[in-house]
């Protein structure tokens, strides 16, 4: 049988208060800091994620912890969206990449900490199925965009190829067909922006500027020896 801990002073305090009074009853984030901090390692450590991307990820948590306990609510889809709706002051882009840090946030919380996953196993990830408005000049573009043909991509990728000195241009062609990623993104990726998601080889994209935003995408097989290679010989 494992030993009680005794409460706190301020334990103590809180339960008297709540006793006397049960509108004194404040609902806790489970964003708690020393599950960032856990979670800050893990990403950093295991995943191989970047700084910068850590820290951008447990800020935003903060802000919805900062949220949650001054509203008293519990965390779910409807209160992270009440929140989102919240951010006024912030673009469709930005909100996404908020809910891409919950949603990291979540999936490592519940494979790596029990109380988590015991607390939150019943209920539906609340960083799931959110949508975001589209703005009237996002929309006319997307009307204006016609997808290439498989002929087209193969004229394209046979133009490359047979052209010389055009090899960097090939692996470019190569890594937006096999990853859907835009050529400012494929072009901004690092070496420490490959990273190992929970054994998949990925492409951490923190500067999307697609509808998915900030995300992981996984390196497809086809051009696993194309970022290997590109690994060893650049930056």
């Amino acid at each position: 049988m494992t030993a009680s801990r005794p409460l706190s002073v301020g334990s103590h305090e809180e339960i008297k208060s709540i006793l006397e009074d049960p509108k004194n009853f404040k609902i806790k984030s489970p964003f708690t800091k020393s599950r960032l901090e856990k979670f800050s390692i893990h990403q950093r450590e295991q995943k191989g994620v970047i700084e910068k991307t850590i820290d951008m990820h447990v800020s935003r948590l903060e802000k919805l912890k900062d949220w949650i306990e001054a509203a008293n609510l519990e965390i779910s889809f409807d209160s992270v969206q009440l929140w989102l709706e919240s951010l006024t002051d912030l673009t469709p882009k930005t909100k996404k990449q908020y809910i891409f840090s919950g949603q990291s946030f979540w999936k490592w919380a519940m494979k790596n900490d029990d109380g988590f996953k015991t607390q939150f196993k019943t209920i539906a990830p609340p960083f799931e199925q959110h949508e975001f408005e589209v703005n009237r000049m996002e929309k006319r573009t997307k009307l204006k965009r016609k997808a290439f043909t498989v002929a087209d991509v193969k004229k394209l990728y046979q133009a490359c190829k047979e052209t010389k000195k055009r090899e960097i241009l090939t692996d470019l062609f190569l890594i937006g067909a096999h990853s859907g990623a835009r050529i400012e993104e494929i072009c901004q990726l690092r070496v420490e922006d490959v990273i190992d998601d929970e054994g998949v080889l990925s492409f951490d994209v923190y500067k999307s500027k697609t509808e998915a935003g900030v995300r992981y995408t996984p390196v497809h097989p086809a051009i696993k020896p194309i970022i290997e290679r590109l690994i060893k010989e650049s930056t």
